[in-house]
């Protein structure tokens, strides 16, 4: 117990010393949430040495364990991880793992006793009401803002990806490190991201989107019955 207290204590403070270290670097708003600003030419798929900057520009990527944090300068394009922790961005290219939106999504590969960690700092302006992302995770994520873990729920579900939305309405007016997050597992944990929103809009209730669905569905069926007279 007194050890994985230790460990708690030690994570803890590794984020909070990203948290301060980032924040007092960053004032502007958050950039390539959808992660279609890569300039990857010149890098074949299945490459894993493509410069973070290009890769993932406006974003760090740390990996957190029991020796302390390391920071990524390098990130994968089109690699898929057989266990070893990482990150990789993906495009409409890649083998085995498809995008989520649009021609890029980003993957996070969590392994047993590592964190991965994708962080960003920007202004959350003053009429945000929620945040919304699609995700695709093995096992578990998540994400936190300013340090604060985000209470998300499953909005809709679609075959590989599952869009989730979270209040953060309370952060509106300040500047805060954003963190996507693949936490250690005992098995390789692949977590894909993409489409990342901050809303003006209220989080809807899951309830009131399934009602939405279901009637869609109804009235789509009563007008192919209408044709089909």
């Amino acid at each position: 117990m007194k050890t994985n207290r230790i460990k708690s204590i030690s994570f803890a403070t590794a984020i909070a010393g990203l948290l301060m270290a980032t924040q007092a670097c960053f004032s502007q708003g958050f950039v390539n949430l959808n992660f279609e600003s890569a300039n990857i030419s010149g890098y074949s798929s299945g490459s894993t040495d493509v410069p973070i900057g290009l890769a993932l520009p406006g974003w760090s990527a740390y990996n957190i364990n029991s020796l302390g944090t390391a920071s990524f300068s390098q990130v994968g394009y089109n690699f898929l991880s057989l266990g070893a922790p990482g990150l990789s961005l993906i495009d409409i290219n890649a083998d085995g793992l498809p995008t989520l939106q649009g021609n890029d999504s980003v993957v996070l590969f969590g392994s047993l006793g590592n964190t991965i960690a994708l962080n960003q700092t920007g202004f959350v302006s003053n009429d945000t009401e929620s945040l919304l992302l699609d995700v695709y995770a093995d096992d578990n994520f998540e994400v936190t803002l300013g340090g604060h873990t985000l209470n998300f729920v499953p909005l809709q579900n679609f075959p590989n990806y599952t869009i989730y939305g979270a209040d953060i309405s309370t952060f509106a007016g300040n500047t805060e490190t954003l963190s996507l997050i693949a936490p250690p597992t005992r098995t390789p944990n692949i977590v894909e991201f993409d489409s990342i929103i901050f809303s003006p809009s209220l989080v809807p209730e899951p309830d009131v989107l399934n009602l939405c669905a279901i009637g869609s569905a109804v009235l789509a069926l009563c007008r192919w019955k209408a044709r089909a007279i």
